[in-house]
């Protein structure tokens, strides 16, 4: 992704940017962005707009509405939603193609004390 638009009500926003060369999310040719592209972009943007490049991504909920093609931008944002009740952190995402969401999902986040818990036999700080 490019780097963030400055945020507006709360919300940053990015200009998706891939790289069709990938050898695994683009294995084959295509005309369009794969579904695990807007995920992990999904995924980025939370980790950024909540300050926390090491959060675990516990979950989501998505949609796929229509294709992102590749013949024009696709732009990302994402907003923090709150907390659920074990205080994993949610975040709203979304990417747009000329106007049209192709892709949307609630992501939840684990919280800094789950991520703790989850590096306290891995010898990570």
């Amino acid at each position: 992704m490019l780097p963030a638009a400055p945020e507006r009500d709360g919300e940053a926003r990015w200009e998706l940017r891939v790289d069709t060369g990938h050898p695994v999310l683009f294995d084959h040719p295509v005309d369009h962005v794969p579904g695990m592209v807007l995920i992990e972009a999904g995924r980025q943007s939370a980790r950024v707009v909540t300050s926390r490049p090491d959060a675990l991504l516990l979950g989501r909920e998505s949609r796929f509405p229509r294709y992102a093609e590749l013949d024009s931008p696709c732009f990302v944002t994402a907003r923090v939603e709150g907390t659920d009740a074990s205080g994993a952190v949610l975040v709203r995402t979304r990417s747009t193609r000329q106007g049209e969401e192709v892709f949307t999902a609630l992501l939840t986040l684990s919280s800094p004390s789950q991520e703790v818990e989850h590096s306290a036999g891995t010898g990570r700080p």
